[in-house]
Parts: C-alpha cells; sequence; structure tokens
C-alpha cells in the first residue's frame, strides 16, 4: 500500500511503480507477511534526452506491463549483483525510454535513445582496448 498524492494505492506482484521526482509518499504491506520490492532512481534527464520533449507525466502512477516489469527486475538483479557502468548505460537507457514511450502521456520528440552516442563511443573505446 502507497499512500501518494491523498490516495492509497494497491500494489501486486510485477506491478510497475511510478512516482514524480519530490513527492511524498509513505509505503507499507497490504497484508501482515510483509512485503519486498525493487526500487530504481532514475535521473529524470534520462527519461527527457532525445525521448521526450518534456518530462514524462504518468496518469496512473501502478502501471501494468508484465513485459517491461520483468525486464526491469531482471536489469536491476544483474545489475545489483555485478555492477557494470558499460552495462548499466546500455540497458538502463533502453528500459527507461519504453517506460516512457509506453506509458507516460507526453509525445516522443525523436524516437533515438538518450545517450546513444556516448553509449557506441564507450562500446568502441572498450572493444580497442
Amino acid at each position: 500500500i502507497i499512500d501518494y498524492r491523498g490516495g492509497r494505492i494497491r500494489t501486486g506482484p510485477g506491478s510497475i511503480v511510478v512516482l514524480a521526482p519530490g513527492e511524498m509518499h509513505t509505503g507499507g504491506p497490504a497484508a501482515c507477511d510483509g512485503y519486498a520490492y525493487r526500487a530504481l532512481y532514475a535521473e529524470p534527464s534520462l527519461l527527457t534526452e532525445g525521448i521526450l520533449g518534456s518530462p514524462p507525466h504518468f496518469r496512473d502512477p501502478v502501471l501494468d506491463d508484465p513485459e517491461l516489469a520483468a525486464a526491469l527486475r531482471t536489469a536491476h538483479t544483474d545489475l545489483s549483483a555485478c555492477p557494470d557502468p558499460l552495462e548499466a548505460e546500455s540497458r538502463l537507457p533502453w528500459l527507461l525510454a519504453a517506460l516512457a514511450r509506453r506509458h507516460s502521456t507526453a509525445r516522443p520528440a525523436c524516437d533515438t535513445v538518450p545517450g546513444a552516442a556516448h553509449i557506441a563511443h564507450a562500446v568502441r573505446d572498450r572493444l580497442a582496448d
């Protein structure tokens, strides 16, 4: 259960929760047996650079997208177990772009991946080494 924007949100396994930066909220278990969750605090610019001309707007803070939820969970698990800056720089922008494209009410300014040029140069340099 999350108290957010004057309401109470109930989430379930596999849901994606998107809260606006700086918005006050609380969270707790809906049942006596507790809960677990993974959090990703993305720099807002990752959702706007090259994807949207303005910050994304999500009408509903709880998103039902099992495919994206699974991809986010896998990336979070992999990057937590074996942090690799290059891996993070290549996976996270794709996932955040998918989140913005699929669920934000703001429209894309263009169809490029944020930081793509930087990622390509980092891969090129690593391969050259």
